[in-house]
This record gives structure tokens, C-alpha cells and sequence, in this order.
């Protein structure tokens, strides 16, 4: 059934798969079916009664048997490029007409992409009154999108996101493409870009995405905007060497996450991409940050947009099926509690998820949210790096995601910085969760105020696993004073695992005045020999301290952070 899917529809009955049909020589021979009455059903009334199913069925079919294989394609291939007084191709490189709305409206917009790589002898798109020139369509210069002539003040006046996708020369030059009546709609100007166009559109480079040459692209920042994410939906999907793809900042919803606030929400370039993510099968990392996905952008001035889960929703139903994923990047986008446990319960759903990475950094997640994130992490055990920072876990969300992290071995990297995960409360239920895992790595608590009392239980919870693994430590900006530094530096002393640790921007001298615990942790650092780097910078340390660092550090100069 995925491969059936996955073939394009214009593909002829002549034309043999063999990841469908094996190396079979050539289709079967059309049996007589059984019908209903007991009357024989012929292959010309079967292929009749065909031609009045929808495409996307009609894709299915392909699925079924070898049979329905051949049908489904001799039926789809006559609809899609029959040309008037002639048969229908049974090879690729007859085909000379598409009909690609048809292939439009069946959801299937990526065919116009493989139509462009696959059939040599392809001469016109049609649609519904419309024909575009497929030859005419490779001269266009994509690039070309500035009119020479236009008020260069005016031009500069302009923002850059409310532009049109396509404009100027690139756009002239395309539409003198197309013969019609009326105006050419946009869905038409992309699959016709999609299918033969050359050069780039606002970073997309359209040909090398089309002919697959491409591993990996870094789109961040380009002003794609709805219509370049619909763009790229039509070539996603037909690209197998893709691997990563960076989309982050890119109003793909229609809202600029700038100072201003403009922009209107709309979920059609998000949806677009989404669909894509159904159908593509290579890609690996993706990253959709700090693109309004739920229709709400941060200005200076305060929250700008109406709040929405359409666009995310969208994505969490990509993920329900996706089996390919392993990175995934959404921070930045407003998610909030509703956004976050609708792409929770999707990644909990999938049984064949490969999920790795999961960043929800700054997305306004509550305690409602953390719950969900934490039912998730209990049962999804390919993750390995989570990033719940800069939101508002508060004590209740925290203790939730510990708890799922008490067994969990298999989470390596747990980012909480700056998340108001409950100050020192907070952290009684972190100290109780590094007390017994066994997995952690890496784990971030800056800018969380634990101050000397959550520092301290942390530390000694750490002290106390035999079984730790934890070799990165982030305890910087928490209002740590020579209390605090007592318990780090009996931590570090007896913790041989511990490689790299943050102490930066807080007052472990109390502004110089008690140097008891930065002794201690000098101390410390003369025993245990694993240390490779330290941050200390920001805490009031004399010359005399700073030196007595450098005498006990053992690792290199470079690394010892004053």
C-alpha cells in the first residue's frame, strides 16, 4: 500500500514497478471477476466502472494486487494523459499532457515535480482551461524577481514578507507560460514551477530539489512565507536523498515574529508541509522554530495574533504516521499547553516513531503541558534529548516530567534552563530524579533560581547515585552564594564521571566576603582529575582566587573559564 502510494498516478500500465510487481515481463492477463448477480465481469466494464473512482482510491487499488495494479494505472494514466483522438501511453516517455489539477485536488501536488524529472517527452500542464508550456516554463529565470523599472524608494519602503512569492519579471515571464482564459490561480503557478522551473525562489532552489541532488538544505530566514511552504510541499515529497531540512523562521503561518506584529494567520503553507511529511520517507531532522504556528507572535509591545492549534495540529497528524523523523525542532512558536499535548500524544501513538530529539524551547508549556510531555517520554524510548527551556513548567510540571525520568534510561540530554521550573521547589524534584537515573548525561537548570537550597539537594542527589552518567552540568544564573559552592565542591570532588560544569553569574564569594566554599571547591578540583572544562566567570573572584584556580586546575588553560 506505501508503495503504491508513494507512485506517481500518471505512471502507465506499461510501465512496471518492480518494488510492486516484482520483475514480473509484464502485467497479467485480466481474469474474468465474479460480480454480484453471478454475471461475468469483464476488464473493459471493470476499467469503466473505474473511471467514475477518485484518484486517491484509484491510488489505492494499485496496493491491493497485481491485478488491480495494472487496472488502477491503464485507468489513472488515461485520465490524467490521454490526449484527445489518441490511446492511452503505456510508457513514460510517451506521455507529452498532464492534467495536474486533477492530481491537485487529489492531494497529490508533488506529482508536478515528478512529472518534471520523469517524463522526458512532456510538453503541457493542463488546467481546466488552462495550458501551460512545459519548454517555456524551464526558460523562465526564477531569480529575476526585482523589476528594473520600479521606484527604488518604494521598493525599499516595502516589507519584505508582504511581497508576493512570485513577482516581477520571474512572474511576467512565467504567466506569458501559460494559454487561458482569465487569471492563472496560484496553485497552477506552483505546480508549474514545481514541474519545470529553474534557479531559486526566495532560497528554494527549485531545480536541484526536483532533481534530488540535494541531502541537506538550510532555508532559515529566507521570507518563505504560506506560498513558498506550498512550494515546497510539491517538492518534498519526491526528494530521497533529503535528510534535514531548516525552515525555522520563516512566517510560514503569514505572521512576522518581529518588533511590528504584522501579518494575517492562515494554516495552508503549514498544512502544505505537513501532507508532505506523510509522504516523504527520508527525512530525518526537521526544523520548524520560530514560525507562529499557532497564529501568535511576541513583539516588544506584547502578544500580537489570535491564538490557534490549526496549523500545529496539522503537523501532529504528519506524526501520527511518520516513521522517519529522529530531530525536531518547534521552539519558538507559542505552542502553549493545547499545541504541546496535541504533538505529544501524536509521538505517543506511533508505534514506529524514531523520535531522538524534541525541542519545545519557549512555548508558554504549563503544568498541563509538562504532563503530557511526561506521559510521552514514559513510553517513547527513542528519545534521547529534551528541551523543555524558557517555559513555565512551574512545580507541579516539573515534578511530572522527573518522575517520568525515575526509570527512563534512555533520555541522555534534559534541557529546564530559564523554565520557572519551581525555584528551590522545583528542584527537590529534579534532586530526587538524578538520585536514581541511570541514563542522564546532560543536564541544564540555569537561570531557574534554586539558589543554595535547590543547588544543594541536586548536588547531593548526584553524590549519592553510584549508577549517575552525568558528565554535563548547567547550574549558572541561580543565586548560588558559599553555601550552595560547599555542596558543589563535594559533588565534583567524588563525581569521576562529571567532565564539564557551568557555575557562572552567581555569588559564590558573597561579592568577595566569605571565600569558604570557593576553597573547598578549589580543593575539589585538585581531586578530581575527569574535569575537562568549567565556567566560573561573574562571580566576584579576586586575583588571589582566580590564581588559586589556576594552580588546582589540572585540565586545559583554554577550558578554565575566569
Amino acid at each position: 500500500r506505501v508503495a503504491a502510494l508513494a507512485e506517481p498516478a500518471f505512471s502507465p500500465g506499461g510501465q512496471l514497478s518492480v518494488a510492486t510487481v516484482g520483475s514480473a515481463a509484464g502485467p497479467p492477463a485480466l481474469q474474468p471477476q465474479p460480480s454480484l448477480s453471478g454475471m461475468a465481469v469483464t476488464d473493459d466494464a471493470m476499467e469503466e466502472a473505474l473511471g467514475m473512482v477518485d484518484v486517491g482510491t484509484l491510488a489505492e487499488l494499485k496496493g491491493v494486487s497485481r491485478l488491480w495494479l495494472v487496472l488502477a494505472r491503464r485507468v489513472l494514466c488515461s485520465r490524467l494523459s490521454r490526449c484527445e483522438g489518441q490511446s492511452a501511453p503505456t510508457q513514460l516517455a510517451e506521455i507529452t499532457d498532464l492534467n495536474i489539477k486533477v492530481l491537485v485536488d487529489a492531494g497529490r501536488p508533488w506529482e508536478a515535480a515528478a512529472a518534471g524529472r520523469m517524463l522526458p517527452s512532456l510538453a503541457r500542464l493542463r488546467w481546466e482551461g488552462f495550458t501551460v508550456n512545459v519548454a517555456a516554463v524551464r526558460e523562465v529565470d526564477l531569480d529575476e524577481d526585482e523589476d528594473e523599472d520600479e521606484d527604488e524608494d518604494e521598493d525599499e519602503d516595502e516589507d519584505e514578507d508582504e511581497r508576493p512569492f512570485l513577482r516581477g519579471p520571474a512572474k511576467t515571464a512565467l504567466l506569458s507560460c501559460i494559454e487561458g482564459e482569465g487569471e492563472a490561480t496560484l496553485k497552477l503557478l506552483l505546480a508549474a514551477v514545481a514541474c519545470a522551473g529553474s534557479g531559486e525562489v526566495r532560497g528554494i532552489p527549485v531545480q536541484m530539489m526536483r532533481d534530488d541532488s540535494v541531502s541537506e538544505l538550510i532555508l532559515s530566514e529566507q521570507n518563505i512565507g504560506v506560498q513558498g511552504g506550498m512550494l515546497l510541499a510539491h517538492l518534498v515529497p519526491i526528494m530521497g536523498r533529503l535528510t534535514s531540512l531548516n525552515l525555522s523562521g520563516n512566517q510560514l503561518c503569514g505572521l512576522d515574529d518581529d518588533d511590528l506584529g504584522r501579518g494575517t494567520f492562515t494554516a495552508e503553507g503549514i498544512t502544505a508541509i505537513a501532507d508532505a511529511l506523510r509522504v516523504n520517507g527520508g527525512l530525518t531532522s526537521l526544523d520548524l522554530s520560530n514560525n507562529a504556528l499557532c497564529g501568535v507572535a511576541q513583539t516588544w509591545e506584547g502578544q500580537y495574533g489570535t491564538y490557534t492549534t490549526e496549523g500545529i495540529t496539522a503537523i501532529a497528524d504528519a506524526l501520527r504516521v511518520n516513521g522517519a523523523l529522529m530531530a525536531l525542532d518547534l521552539s519558538s512558536n507559542d505552542l502553549k499547553d493545547e499545541g504541546v499535548c496535541a504533538v505529544c500524544e501524536a509521538i505517543q501513538r506511533n508505534k514506529e516513531t524514531k523520535l531522538a530529539s524534541l525541542n519545545f524551547r519557549n512555548n508558554g508549556i504549563g503544568p498541563v503541558g509538562a504532563n503530557a510531555v511526561a506521559a510521552m517520554v514514559a513510553v517513547t524510548g527513542a528519545l534521547t534529548m529534551l528541551s523543555l527551556a524558557q517555559n513555565m513548567l512551574e512545580e507541579d510540571g516539573t515534578k511530572a516530567i522527573c518522575e517520568a525520568l525515575e526509570q527512563n534510561t534512555t533520555l541522555k540530554e534534559l534541557d529546564l534552563r530559564g523554565s520557572n521550573i519551581g525555584g528551590s521547589a522545583g528542584a527537590k524534584h529534579v534532586a530526587k530524579m538524578v538520585g536514581v537515573n541511570s541514563g542522564l548525561t546532560a543536564l541544564d537548570l540555569s537561570n531557574n533560581y534554586l539558589k543554595d537550597e535547590g543547588v544543594s539537594a541536586v548536588c547531593e542527589a548526584i553524590q549519592s547515585n553510584k549508577e549517575t552518567k552525568l558528565a554535563s552540568l548547567n547550574v549558572s544564573e541561580n543565586g548560588i552564594h558559599p553555601v550552595g559552592a560547599k555542596s558543589l565542591a563535594a559533588m565534583v570532588a567524588v563525581t569521576g564521571g562529571l567532565t564539564s560544569i557551568n557555575l557562572s553569574k552567581n555569588d559564590l564569594t558573597n561579592d568577595g566576603e566569605d571565600m569558604t566554599g570557593l576553597k573547598e571547591l578549589v580543593a575539589a578540583l585538585g581531586v578530581n582529575g575527569a574535569m575537562a572544562k568549567i565556567h566560573l566567570e561573574y562571580n566576584h573572584l579576586d586575583e588571589q582566587a582566580k590564581q588559586a584556580l589556576r594552580d588546582a586546575w589540572r585540565g586545559a588553560p583554554s577550558h578554565l573559564k575566569l
